[in-house]
């Protein structure tokens, strides 16, 4: 991949309580669906980033679930464990409007609803709806978020 400046990004592939359906925000600048998520904030670590997006954009509160688990084996005054990504992506963002092309360094979290309610923040995105598999391999989203949605719903 060519040299580009980099942002550190954290996405939400959010599944409700039946875990049958996921979560997507239709983007605004790049005009597609995607999982919400955004950008990592100055101090801010990648899994907070991920639970404050998926709240703003979509009013939805959801739990990280972690891939690994927790050790037990940490002091939790000079370590601690932060969850653990699905997957980390590292991901071309073309030029959009006064935004040059850049790269993402992209956590990518599975969770799961604690509310379901979708009240989507207008000036971030367009909408915000619940999909099940079968709807998300029609939208116009990205090869990778419909290949993580095809296993998060097979697996639930």
């Amino acid at each position: 991949m060519e040299k580009l400046l980099s942002h550190y990004t954290a996405t939400g592939f959010v599944v409700n309580k039946k875990r049958d359906k996921l979560l997507f925000i239709f983007h605004k600048k790049l005009q597609l669906w995607l999982p919400p998520g955004g950008h990592v904030d100055a101090g801010e670590l990648p899994h907070e980033a991920v639970l404050r997006e998926v709240f703003e954009e979509t009013g939805v509160r959801a739990q990280i679930i972690d891939p690994v688990g927790i050790l037990d084996l940490l002091d939790g005054a000079s370590e601690v464990q932060i969850p653990t990504p699905y997957a980390v992506f590292h991901e071309r963002i073309p030029a959009h409007g006064d935004v040059v092309a850049h790269m993402h360094y992209d956590f990518l979290y599975h969770m799961q609803a604690i509310e379901e309610t979708v009240v989507h923040a207008e000036h971030e995105v367009t909408e915000a709806q619940w999909f099940d598999q079968q709807q998300i391999q029609k939208l116009n989203t990205t090869k990778g978020s419909k290949a993580i949605c095809e296993k998060l719903l097979k697996v639930g």
